[in-house]
């Protein structure tokens, strides 16, 4: 049986930089370029075009160090290659809406810069986006996340921003990433259940893989920083909000008060905050036929 015919469709490939080392930035999109060439010769990619967004207090590139990563991109087939400094932290919701507007391809990648796509990523990504599919998300390694999905179909609970691909109708019809309540963590959690409910699958595609730079102690556990620390705490309490999840909201509100670090109980003192200014997420009636609330996580685990 031949494989199904794979329409060649557009990409804008989408970074967001807060502080990142150049050296990883070099890694990711020599990877792309890799991956282009490949999924050019397959038949998947049209054409591709790459925006950078720096959320950083300052550029954390250099005006060489620019003109170097957007000429590579330009002289190896990428039709069109900026970069904008945004001037404030957008966060990643932000930064990713920002870079979305005005685009006219058929696909978004949303992508972190201290990536290194494998040469068939794009490719596999691309063909995935057929019999419904709203976003695929790749394989992240040597640290896979650990979430359940379907081994025949690839749907999962939702895609993770770090590398995930959406068809640009979709992320336009739910209206991107919701920056009023997520600036860091959890947007990615909350975009692929609003997905779900507009129709759309979410799926993994386990052959789609690429290294995610991730810094582990001598235990080999990662340590969260602060940051990742509070975004994490207010954006679960948003989505319990959001999608009816009452006793996933007081467990966690109990739990932090008892036992969460300072970041932890600085994000509840922060959602109260919201919630007396009205700040917080409307409840969404169908929420519950899409969100999963499993233990602290969002999705069943595989391991």
């Amino acid at each position: 049986m031949r494989p199904p015919a794979v329409t060649p469709r557009s990409l804008r490939v989408q970074l967001v930089l807060f502080n990142n080392q150049f050296r990883f930035l070099v890694q990711t999109v020599q990877g792309l370029i890799a991956a282009a060439a490949v999924a050019r010769s397959n038949g998947s990619l049209s054409r591709i075009e790459l925006a950078i967004g720096d959320s950083s207090t300052d550029p954390c590139i250099s005006e060489e160090q620019e003109r170097g990563i957007i000429g590579n991109a330009l002289d190896n087939g990428f039709e069109r290659a900026w970069y904008t400094f945004f001037g404030a932290n957008l966060g990643s919701a932000g930064g990713s809406n920002a870079l979305a507007e005005g685009a006219e391809t058929d696909c978004l990648l949303i992508l972190n810069p201290d990536t290194y796509p494998s040469p068939w990523m794009l490719h596999r990504m691309l063909s995935s986006l057929r019999d419904g599919v709203g976003i695929v998300e790749a394989r992240q390694l040597p640290i896979e996340h650990p979430k359940e999905y379907d081994a025949h179909t690839g749907d999962v609970s939702w895609a993770s921003g770090a590398c995930s691909m959406f068809m640009r109708h979709v992320f336009e019809e739910v209206g991107g990433y919701d920056t009023d309540h997520f600036f860091l963590h959890c947007d990615d959690v909350d975009i692929s259940w609003r997905v779900k409910l507009a129709g759309y699958r979410v799926v993994m595609e386990p052959s789609a893989t690429t290294l995610h730079h991730k810094p582990i102690n001598l235990s080999g556990n990662i340590e969260p920083p602060y940051a990742e620390r509070y975004h994490g705490a207010l954006g679960k309490l948003m989505l319990a909000t959001r999608y009816g999840a009452e006793d996933v909201f007081e467990n966690t509100t109990s739990w932090i008060r008892a036992n969460g670090d300072d970041a932890q109980q600085q994000a509840v003192d922060d959602f109260e905050a919201r919630a007396a200014e009205g700040r917080i997420p409307d409840l969404i009636p169908d929420g519950v036929t899409v969100a999963q609330f499993v233990g602290t996580e969002y999705a069943k685990h595989r391991f």
